[in-house]
């Protein structure tokens, strides 16, 4: 039976030290302080004071230096976890399924385009923000049936939640499970003060799921468009 890896974070105010365990591949934490702040650059991560650090934080800096997708929910259907690169295929797939394919903007040619963009994706929302689009694997076929998650969206004191499953596994309950566990996620684990669905006044089926899920709708956003609010 192989050993697990230990998991180790170096966490140090050395340049030194952070260059000789990044080399070695272990995930660096860059403790900063007035002397040393311009000699540790290359570090991605870096705090001030150790009193701000979690579990949470420390799970993320230590999957994405190894670059393993972090898990953010599980039910007993669904995986709810990070989009790597190596989705490419799985997105591929969902992108090009009609029913959803207006979701997703035309971000790649070919498939090394849609790598590379994925891979951009990652570093830039889940390790700036800490949130972004999640991938939903049914854990049954192991498959990439969808994203669930928050952007930025149109309002400024908060996100906005959005999803997209695949067309052959729709009408299952997955989005409405999905949708569930990240809101749960939000509320325990990031700091989102709201979150809204901004959804199309003819998606009956969209409406009915935020209803579901304890969303209210406060207000026409504009023509054709309904804002609903997490309460």
């Amino acid at each position: 039976m192989m050993e697990k890896e230990p998991y180790i974070i170096c966490i140090t105010e050395q340049k030194e030290i952070a260059q000789e365990m990044k080399q070695k591949g272990f995930p660096v934490i860059a403790l900063l302080n007035d002397s040393n702040r311009n000699d540790l650059t290359f570090i991605p991560y870096a705090i001030e004071d150790l009193s701000v650090l979690t579990d949470d934080y420390l799970s993320m800096v230590w999957h994405h230096t190894k670059g393993i997708p972090r898990k953010i929910a599980e039910t007993n259907r669904l995986m709810i976890r990070e989009l790597a690169k190596q989705d490419a295929a799985g997105m591929e797939h969902l992108c090009e399924d009609p029913s959803v394919s207006s979701f997703f903007p035309e971000y790649y040619e070919n498939r090394s385009d849609l790598e590379e963009y994925l891979d951009q994706y990652c570093k830039r929302m889940y390790d700036f923000l800490g949130y972004g689009y999640w991938g939903i694997i049914c854990k049954e076929t192991e498959e990439l049936i969808g994203i669930v998650g928050f952007h930025g969206g149109e309002l400024e004191d908060g996100v906005e939640i959005g999803y997209a499953i695949r067309s052959d596994y729709q009408r299952n309950g997955y989005a409405y499970e999905a949708c569930r566990e990240v809101l749960a996620y939000a509320k325990k684990m990031i700091d989102i003060q709201k979150v809204y669905a901004i959804i199309d006044e003819t998606n009956e089926a969209s409406e009915r799921l935020c209803l579901k899920l304890g969303f209210k709708c406060i207000s026409r956003l504009r023509e054709g468009k309904y804002l609903l609010v997490y309460a």
